[in-house]
């Protein structure tokens, strides 16, 4: 006991310089267009997020949190670390409750230093708000399960209610949470189908402006069954082990899955076997619960992209509805080899409380491998614009520099663009540069057409007289033939 609470005291200590490193970090491309969401009025803001397809809930919370405390990185993030922040107490005391201290105390670090948790706490976005609803839904159903009392209903409700205006992924919890009532049935008829009404009332609540929004947007539009097996397989092993290259690229992917198989194998058979977890949690199907909770999202995203042709497997932030589950399965796994009687006797359990603290060690190896970046492109690439030529007007992708560049008094002429055809561009080449010397600034992870355009679609007379690269932002620096640049 006494090395464990050492232990988790170290923890503690390093998630703390963790986090308080990577509030300064610079913006993502998707924190710049939350900070340039928050500078509109109320009725423009949300109608911008709603044309994006994105729920203002949390739009509109961070416009008035800027306004009131200001619009530093490390102060917009703020809110996703407090929800973060309560998402591992919250889980600690669900955890507590339903499965011990043993679990809870598993699940504490392991959940603190998990890369996903982490780079969504250090996000000015809604994801780690998502993470908060999503347990706190596990906990609002198991309490119900467990108590059986009615205002535990109206939380469940109002939990649904809150996670799906936040976050409209969260949805994915919902269905997961739906999953587990409907297999439970056999369990407790009244708990799981007054639970699964409960689930089903909130939805409904949201459904009308939800389809009218879906119709008015045309967003979404099926195109034929595709089903992907290898890209939800790479989405959960990137989700429960960090997005780290060794992890998810190759064959180590399986490899590493079969690990988590066998992690998975030995929670199960513990909730099955264990006549502690039997007693504690007797009334409420933990096993079927835990099930839902990790693999509906996952098939959930494959299913909707294999209708949709959505790429809605890209990115482990999409897997957050089951974070919460599969940290769960771990601890309990780990705590295994804690309360079985002839742990101290075999020589494997021996071995196998080694892997609580491994498995923390390499995720904070992950977590500070994401560290090592010192930002986004545009937070080291504005500074270079203004030394080499601070009065040439700016074209392209151009929020992100409307951020970095907030607080100049004089600052070069910002012209928005994105996808253009070449006619466009070099019309608005003219226009933005009557002298010929302009920026054209790009901002994401793939080539788009002002790239193209750069290269080889520059009006007659103009050149490329410079190029500069920060990680996935670039800028080129347009002249006249005849003009020489220092």
């Amino acid at each position: 006991m006494r090395r464990l609470g050492l232990w988790l005291a170290l923890v503690f200590v390093g998630s703390g310089i963790i986090y308080s490193v990577g509030l300064g970090r610079g913006f993502t491309v998707d924190e710049y267009t939350t900070w340039q969401a928050t500078r509109l009025p109320l009725p423009e803001l949300i109608a911008n997020r709603l044309r994006a397809g994105h729920s203002p809930v949390y739009f509109v919370f961070e416009s008035w949190w800027v306004r009131v405390f200001g619009d530093a990185e490390w102060v917009m993030r703020v809110p996703s670390v407090l929800f973060a922040a309560g998402s591992v107490v919250l889980l600690f005391l669900f955890l507590r409750s339903l499965l011990g201290n043993s679990v809870a105390n598993y699940a504490l670090p392991l959940l603190l230093t998990h890369q996903l948790a982490v780079t969504c706490a250090h996000s000015a976005r809604p994801y780690a708000g998502a993470l908060f609803f999503s347990i706190a839904l596990g906990f609002t159903l198991s309490q119900w399960w467990r108590d059986g009392k009615l205002r535990m209903l109206f939380y469940l409700f109002a939990t649904t209610l809150l996670g799906l205006l936040f976050y409209p992924a969260f949805g994915l919890s919902v269905a997961a949470m739906a999953v587990a009532c409907l297999t439970a049935i056999p369990c407790n008829k009244r708990k799981a189908t007054w639970g699964l009404l409960t689930l089903l009332l909130a939805v409904l609540v949201l459904a009308v402006p939800t389809l009218l929004l879906a119709k008015s947007q045309q967003r979404f539009s099926l195109q034929g069954f595709s089903w992907s097996f290898e890209r939800p397989i790479n989405l959960l092993a990137r989700t429960v082990f960090g997005d780290y290259k060794l992890v998810f690229r190759g064959a180590t992917r399986y490899l590493v899955l079969v690990v988590w198989g066998w992690l998975l194998f030995r929670a199960f058979w513990t909730l099955r076997s264990s006549v502690m977890f039997r007693s504690i949690a007797s009334d409420f199907p933990i096993s079927r619960f835990l099930t839902s909770w990790v693999f509906v999202p996952p098939l959930a995203l494959n299913l909707f992209e294999a209708v949709t042709h959505r790429n809605v497997l890209s990115h482990p932030r999409y897997l957050l509805p089951s974070l919460g589950g599969i940290i769960v399965l771990h601890a309990v796994a780990f705590a295994s080899c804690q309360i079985q009687p002839q742990a101290k006797r075999d020589g494997w359990n021996k071995w196998l409380r080694l892997m609580p603290f491994l498995m923390v060690t390499f995720q904070l190896i992950v977590t500070l491998g994401w560290l090592r970046t010192n930002g986004d492109g545009p937070h080291e690439l504005a500074p270079q614009l203004l030394r080499i030529n601070a009065r040439a007007p700016v074209i392209g992708m151009t929020h992100p520099l409307s951020y970095e560049w907030r607080n100049l008094e004089h600052r070069p002429p910002l012209i928005p663009a994105y996808q253009l055809s070449v006619e466009e561009f070099q019309e608005l080449i003219h226009k933005a540069a009557p002298d010929g010397i302009s920026w054209v600034f790009v901002y994401d992870n793939n080539k788009n057409s002002l790239d193209t355009h750069v290269r080889e679609n520059l009006p007659r007379g103009l050149q490329c007289a410079q190029r500069l690269s920060v990680q996935d932002a670039r800028a080129y620096l347009i002249t006249p033939r005849s003009t020489q640049i220092d």
